[in-house]
This record gives C-alpha cells, sequence and structure tokens, in this order.
C-alpha cells in the first residue's frame, strides 16, 4: 500500500514537473514565436496585396497563437496532470 501511494506521489511529482518545463518553455518561446508570426504575415500581406490592417493582421495572429506548439504543450502537461490527480 505504501509503494502505490509512493508511486502516485512520483506520477504526481512528474506531472506538475512537466508542466512547469511547458510554463518555462512558453514564456521563453513564445513572444519570439508571436514575432515570426506576425513578421511573416505582414509580408504575405504585402506580397499577396491583400490591404489588411494591422489590426486585421493581429487578429490572425491572436488566431493562430491559440494553438501554438507551446500552448499545446501546456494543455497536454495539464491534462496530464488533472489525469493523474485524478486517479490517484
Amino acid at each position: 500500500m505504501a509503494s502505490d501511494f509512493t508511486d502516485y506521489l512520483s506520477d504526481v511529482e512528474k506531472a506538475f514537473k512537466t508542466e512547469r518545463e511547458a510554463i518555462d518553455e512558453l514564456r521563453a518561446k513564445e513572444p519570439q514565436y508571436r514575432a515570426n508570426l506576425l513578421n511573416a504575415e505582414r509580408i504575405m500581406n504585402e506580397v499577396d496585396g491583400l490591404g489588411m490592417t494591422e489590426q486585421q493582421i493581429e487578429e490572425n495572429v491572436e488566431s493562430m497563437m491559440e494553438n501554438n506548439p507551446f500552448r499545446l504543450s501546456l494543455k497536454r502537461a495539464q491534462i496530464r496532470r488533472d489525469e493523474v490527480i485524478s486517479n490517484g
């Protein structure tokens, strides 16, 4: 029984560690990712002659940011954490 509880605590610790790492990665890398998307959107707007306003470009980028790799990684880590806690 003690082993099961120890295993559970180990799993919880791992889940929180994974979540913390995802948060750290998001905080470190998301700003540059967003800047790269903005730059790419501005270039495509100019090259394609779409005539989008800066606000429209920003809205497009914000939409893309909702499912960027860093947020998805964090969401997966949070789901895993919740699963570990719920199943303990």
